[in-house]
């Protein structure tokens, strides 16, 4: 079984949706601590001069290495300001009229949905049902009582559990030396890095910028999956 282990990010970037298609099982990574500089609550647009800019939910207040699945949205109007942020940057966009009219229900928080993680868990089922990429996934914090130990540990433990033949990350973590290559040789597991090529797709404005949330992508092209499959790479590291 060919397995992914990441946390659930607002609104992700193409190479995320990527990785969600290639794999059979997402294990949504729910109950690991926030780090500084994620993108659990953020993620860029692209605007004016070709330049791009966060778009943000807020969250009460928490001490650093909460776990997702405890971080809180504010209950401030800051969906209007996103709303007013995106017509913005894609008014002039060819699928405007379309694309806005579907995430404003999608981006609007559903009734009491506090949660960070399970906020951004609905929005990624349904970009992945908008783009026609079938997602299975299960839930760390329910799925896994007892995860102890390191990060590595955790993450084999997981792995071993639903089974992986395959695990499949991004290149950040693989890059930085975060797994041991030894001990996915020793599970039976290959391990594979993604290496992604980052297409080229229309957008307004005189230069191309990369690595945007989806939402980029959704609001200039009218088959968004052909462009996420372009970039397609994944080498194996063991």
């Amino acid at each position: 079984m060919k397995i992914a282990i990441t946390q659930p990010n607002f609104m992700p970037w193409i190479g995320y949706f990527d990785l969600l298609e290639i794999i059979d099982l997402w294990i949504c990574y729910d109950n690991v601590g926030f780090s500084k500089g994620s993108f659990v609550n953020r993620n860029k647009i692209k605007i004016a001069q070709d330049q791009w800019k966060w778009i943000t939910v807020p969250l009460e207040r928490f001490p650093l290495n909460t776990p997702l699945n405890e971080l809180v949205i504010d209950r401030s109007d800051w969906f209007a300001q996103i709303e007013r942020r995106l017509d913005c940057a894609y008014r002039t966009t060819p699928c405007f009229s379309l694309i806005k009219k579907q995430l404003r229900p999608l981006l609007a928080p559903q009734k009491d949905e506090r949660v960070l993680s399970r906020y951004n868990l609905r929005l990624i089922n349904e970009l992945c049902g908008w783009i026609g990429l079938k997602c299975n996934v299960i839930i760390a914090s329910e799925y896994f009582k007892n995860l102890s130990g390191d990060a590595h540990s955790k993450l084999l433990f997981m792995l071993k559990e639903v089974g992986a033949v395959e695990y499949y990350n991004f290149a950040n973590g693989i890059n930085a030396n975060l797994y041991k290559i030894e001990d996915f040789n020793e599970s039976g597991i290959a391990l594979y890095k993604q290496d992604y090529q980052h297409p080229r797709y229309p957008q307004v404005g005189n230069s191309f910028v990369s690595h945007l949330s989806i939402i980029d992508l959704l609001f200039n092209v009218t088959h968004p999956i052909d462009y996420i499959r372009e970039g397609q790479n994944w080498v194996k590291m063991n």
